[in-house]
């Protein structure tokens, strides 16, 4: 688990870098669309692992016996998850990258910030207010989407594993609605940024993390309704 996802990191970080050399500074308005890249491998992991799990014992009868202690099915899945994501502490030493990643762009942001102010004869104070903003929303996108990727893909996963068996797969009608609601949140954030003609990386960032956690909340509605 853990050395495909840092592989797949590896590669990642691998096309963001030659992306670079053609977009230059226009690649921050990618950064969105290469978190969720970064984030693809182990989630399509865990909602395999998730799925399997689930679909098992939901043929044996045992979800259905176990959904009748107290702490009921909420209890279950959240136990599930928990024990899928902990493997090989995968999670923890994937949310720690994301960690030192935004360390690291704020980092270089800020000093991009303190060159930039250095050159300047007079300051715009609104754009140096929009600037702080992006890099602030930039921040804590780099996290804040590890985090949402990983929950999306718990829930979708638990959806999808307590389904009845059908003619589609489970596990890949999990990945394809994956893959739909990351694309979709990125394509819209851009879109609503285009619309309300604000063109800046915060409202972008900012529609983005919204849009996935309303997902998010909406799946999870949706698991425990069919509970």
């Amino acid at each position: 688990m853990l050395p495909a996802s840092l592989f797949c990191a590896i590669l990642v970080f691998g096309a963001a870098a030659h992306n670079y050399t053609i977009l230059s500074a226009d690649i921050v308005w990618s950064l969105p669309l290469w978190l969720m890249l970064l984030s693809a491998c182990p989630c399509v992991i865990w909602m395999a692992r998730i799925v399997a799990l689930l679909s098992r014992q939901s043929r044996a009868g045992r979800l259905d016996e176990l959904s009748v202690i107290p702490a009921g099915r909420r209890f279950i899945f959240t136990t599930v998850c928990q024990v899928v994501l902990s493997e090989s502490d995968a999670a923890w030493w994937l949310d720690l990258l994301r960690k030192v990643l935004a360390g690291i762009a704020l980092l270089m942001l800020l000093m991009g910030l303190c060159v930039a102010l250095a050159i300047v004869d007079r300051v715009d104070w609104y754009e140096l207010a929009s600037m702080l903003l992006d890099m602030l929303l930039l921040a804590l996108a780099i996290p804040l989407e590890s985090r949402q990727s990983g929950l999306l893909a718990c829930s979708l996963g638990i959806f999808f594993g307590i389904r009845a068996p059908g003619a589609l797969d489970r596990a890949s009608a999990a990945f394809a609605v994956f893959a739909l609601l990351q694309a979709l949140s990125y394509i819209v954030a851009i879109a609503g940024a285009v619309l309300l003609n604000v063109p800046r990386l915060w409202l972008v960032c900012g529609l983005f993390l919204l849009l996935r956690e309303i997902a998010i909340v909406m799946i999870w509605r949706e698991v425990m309704r069919d509970s």
